[in-house]
């Protein structure tokens, strides 16, 4: 894990906020009637599943045996296999700018927690789940509704009202998800290696969080799918340490050597320029661009250039490992 002085160096100390008001979490979202018919059902489909998904594990989370049983069964009778392909479907118009924005929801619906979802479904199917991941399986399932919800803002009303209410959401809901954490993806098991220097809240509303997570597990997933050591470290740190008025988010894995390479061929050493999107390694290449748009959105930075040029978010190779970061405003006294 690199050196805590190495992580303060990446960007300036100091961040300046455009906002009058703090972000809310209500940006980077559509309309359920921007999709086609057809996809408006999938959608809709996919959260009533996973809406019960998530009320079989919660009533079960102290009986991780019996629910072992009761997700196996869940996962066949409702035929989970259809559901997956449905939502592997959904897609957005081309040419049209306007479509750009559809085109990031979905790929957070796709991708979001949804990734790790899909491998516990699979484990659930063949009966090859272990206690531990009963938990796993709420924490995700529970995360992706939300993410579900902030991004798609009429998906359900009455859930996004609850989610924009005030609600402080401490450190330590991040703790408890990530700390010593397996975070399965793409056929991979991970260790989450995790370090958290704060202590305080880190957003006012559920939708705020919402938008917070899906910075994360974009970066998440992307590290645990290039990670060659089955390792992910992630760093929370306060900035400055005596009375945070920032947090700076460390994602890092490390990397064969072939990718660094590649890596530096195109970028050099502005790999920072990987927030502007575009660049991928199998998936769509715009995960890190909607990380770079919801950092923007929380300090009121109007482009995505400024938000690297700045330091809100960055990225770079040091030694073996590919490190990324962004920041998030810490919540006043």
């Amino acid at each position: 894990m690199l050196d805590w002085d190495v992580l303060r160096g990446l960007a300036p100390l100091e961040l300046p906020t455009y906002r009058k008001e703090r972000f809310g979490g209500d940006a980077l979202n559509v309309s359920l009637r921007r999709f086609s018919a057809a996809d408006r059902q999938s959608v809709a489909e996919l959260y009533t599943w996973l809406q019960d998904l998530l009320a079989l594990v919660q009533h079960h989370l102290d009986e991780p045996v019996i629910c072992q049983q009761k997700l196996h069964d869940f996962a066949e009778q409702r035929h989970w296999f259809s559901i997956m392909a449905r939502v592997r479907a959904i897609h957005a118009p081309e040419d049209d700018d306007e479509d750009m924005l559809l085109n990031k929801v979905i790929h957070d619906i796709k991708g979001g927690a949804f990734q790790s979802i899909v491998m516990y479904l699979q484990l659930m199917e063949h009966m090859l789940l272990r206690a531990a991941d009963v938990f796993r399986i709420f924490v995700l399932v529970r995360d992706h509704l939300k993410i579900m919800r902030s991004t798609i803002s009429d998906l359900d009303p009455q859930g996004y009202a609850r989610d924009h209410a005030l609600r402080l959401h401490p450190v330590d809901l991040l703790v408890q998800k990530w700390n010593e954490a397996a975070y399965r993806v793409q056929d991979k098991q991970v260790e989450i290696v995790f370090d958290c220097g704060f202590s305080g809240d880190v957003s006012e509303r559920c939708l705020e969080f919402a938008a917070l997570d899906r910075v994360v597990y974009n970066l998440v997933n992307n590290a645990a799918r290039n990670a060659d050591d089955g390792r992910v470290f992630f760093s929370i740190l306060p900035l400055p340490d005596d009375h945070a008025r920032h947090l700076r988010f460390v994602i890092s894995n490390h990397v064969p050597a072939e990718h660094a390479i590649k890596l530096r061929e195109r970028y050099a050493d502005h790999l920072g320029d990987l927030f502007e999107g575009g660049f991928t390694t199998g998936g769509t290449g715009l995960g890190m661009r909607i990380c770079a748009d919801i950092v923007g959105n929380a300090y009121g930075v109007p482009d995505v250039e400024q938000c690297i040029q700045g330091g809100y978010v960055g990225a770079g190779l040091i030694d073996s490992f590919f490190v990324n970061w962004f920041h998030w405003p810490a919540v006043g006294d």
